[in-house]
């Protein structure tokens, strides 16, 4: 929360703080989306409450202009890792720690980049024309190897990259994802 007060007071926009809580993340973020597109919001930032970043984060996401933007935090587990993946045509991989491009970015070597949705800044006009309904959603799936799921936030990326728009990542902000420690 102070990561949040920090950064609204620096705000130079319209800021509203919308909220959903409960167990079904597709669901919550879908609604976030229908509150602000309702309040005729431009933007969307998606931050989690498990998040610790800059005050001037937001300001700096959008600088960036474009229609998906997230951060290069890392998940709650070792070896560390980042929340973003490389989507090739073999499936998605997790970018190494040597991939990470010093500026923002949206492709690793010709491919498509996934970005976890702990802080990530959408533009509403550019998805609601773009993207159909739901944007979020949970996907299960079953084989003969394995049975598993695709998060909320990778399905949207991939939804978005699908439309013809690009998802980036800022990898200049210090952000950290509190846990057992800040990872």
């Amino acid at each position: 929360m102070a990561s949040l007060f920090s950064t609204l007071a620096l705000a130079n926009y319209d800021t509203a703080l919308l909220g959903q809580t409960g167990p079904v993340l597709d669901f919550n973020r879908n609604f976030v989306c229908k509150m602000a597109l309702e309040h005729s919001a431009t933007h969307v930032c998606f931050i989690d409450t498990d998040m610790v970043f800059p005050s001037d984060t937001i300001n700096r996401l959008l600088e960036i202009s474009k229609p998906v933007v997230g951060v290069a935090s890392r998940k709650k587990k070792l070896p560390r890792q980042y929340t973003i993946e490389v989507d090739e045509a073999t499936g998605a991989r997790p970018i190494a720690d040597s991939e990470l491009p010093a500026a923002p970015f949206c492709r690793i070597g010709g491919s498509p980049i996934l970005v976890g949705t702990g802080i990530m800044l959408i533009d509403l006009q550019a998805i609601n024309t773009a993207l159909a309904k739901p944007w979020f959603k949970f996907e299960t799936f079953w084989n003969d190897e394995e049975v598993g799921y695709t998060g909320e936030d990778l399905y949207f990326c991939r939804k978005t990259w699908a439309a013809g728009l690009e998802v980036w990542c800022d990898p200049t902000i210090d952000v950290k994802h509190i846990g057992d420690f800040e990872y």
